[in-house]
């Protein structure tokens, strides 16, 4: 009878123990899962970066008359904006991309619009991605 007693004071002893290192696991995992969704704006901004420093680098290749033209519209893309599509022609280019805040955009047009060798800016479309919560808009810069 004691050793039985004995096994149920020990199997609530390894219980409690388990019990305590599950806990703390689980709290350590939910800081970092906190820790991680904090993060997700600059990962974004981070991935936002790489893609427009890739996308610059095949346009600079490609065409490297088209140089400043492409580097006007990439630089004038705000960090929290996606670009999702660039095409070059020799007196324009065409972009479109994605955005959280119609702001975004505007800015993006004010900047384009600055320079003393844009033609016009046709906005062509902005719809919103109710799926995503975004903004998503293309754009066609006409140069003299």
């Amino acid at each position: 009878m004691i050793v039985l007693e004995l096994l149920l004071v020990l199997s609530l002893v390894i219980e409690n123990t388990l019990d305590k290192k599950v806990t703390a696991t689980q709290n350590q995992v939910d800081a970092l899962e906190k820790n991680l969704q904090n993060k997700a704006p600059e990962i974004t901004k981070i991935k936002n970066t790489i893609n427009l420093i890739n996308t610059y680098k095949k346009l600079r290749t490609e065409q490297p008359i088209l140089s400043e033209n492409i580097n006007l519209i990439l630089s004038s893309i705000p960090d929290s904006t996606i670009l999702r599509h660039v095409r070059a022609q020799a007196d324009s280019v065409f972009v479109s991309v994605d955005s959280y805040n119609p702001l975004d955009v505007a800015v993006m047009i004010s900047i384009i619009l600055k320079d003393k060798n844009v033609k016009q800016i046709i906005l062509n479309k902005v719809d919103f991605d109710v799926a995503k919560n975004m903004y998503n808009s293309e754009i066609n810069a006409e140069f003299k």
